[in-house]
């Protein structure tokens, strides 16, 4: 085959990887693309030299820098976007607003591993002394907590089998879903899977289970007809 051919061939090939690496916003990827074209352009350059006249080779390298110029201006504005709250949907903004100031990537990156559930029946979430391999947000609804052989209704939001996600313990109580509800689930695995991909997301997970646990707690309340000792196990019944 003509090397010149080839050489031109992959100088607008490790350009057009560059371009590409430039739109990812994943630094992995782009480094990688990067370390591709830089790859084809050297390859390029070896076959071209002293093969095509100045002025050709010139027009070859301002295609090469059109090419990355339009990779970088589709990330930059890729990264604008993805950054801004316009790019929820309007149907999970109520659900960010709830959860806390989570950025915008990261929490369409938890919504998309998440599958949305509305109840027509009883489910049951966790059992008392298991370890669930899933872990819920109520976005509306009640659920039933039972322990140690007491029971109480809550009402939503808040997370359900967080303790155990993050701790790896088992399951304080056993906990239903009642009719009505409407669930977010995330699989265990599945998220822990997509932590190791994206760091991003561990710690805006992690800061919005904490804000929901404190707000669990603070709305807690002694009740003055109760003697102190049956206020503390309704307490441990809800937290």
């Amino acid at each position: 085959m003509d090397p010149v051919a080839i050489g031109e061939g992959l100088a607008i090939l490790g350009a057009a990887l560059v371009a590409w690496g430039l739109m990812m916003q994943d630094m992995r990827r782009l480094r990688l693309l990067a370390l591709l074209g830089a790859v084809c352009g050297g390859a390029a350059a070896a076959l071209l030299q002293g093969r095509i006249a100045a002025a050709t080779a010139a027009e070859l390298a301002l295609a090469a820098m059109g090419l990355a110029a339009l990779g970088a201006t589709l990330g930059l504005a890729r990264g604008a976007w993805t950054a801004s709250p316009l790019s929820i949907r309007s149907r999970d903004r109520p659900l960010r607003r709830a959860l806390g100031p989570i950025a915008p990537a990261p929490f369409r990156r938890l919504m998309r591993l998440a599958e949305r559930r509305s109840l027509t029946a009883p489910q049951r979430l966790t059992r008392e002394g298991w370890a669930p391999e899933h872990l819920w947000y109520l976005v509306e609804g009640a659920l039933r907590v039972e322990r140690e052989g007491r029971a109480v209704e809550v009402e939503g939001p808040f997370f359900v089998g967080e303790v155990s996600f993050v701790a790896g313990a088992v399951a304080p109580a056993t906990i239903t879903a009642l009719p009505g509800a409407e669930l977010l689930e995330w699989d265990g695995k599945a998220l822990r899977a997509a932590f190791r991909r994206d760091p991003s997301l561990r710690p805006a997970l992690e800061a919005a289970l904490g804000r929901d646990l404190a707000r669990k707690v603070s709305a807690v309340r002694p009740a003055p007809e109760l003697i102190p000792q049956e206020t503390e196990e309704l307490v441990r019944l809800a937290v």
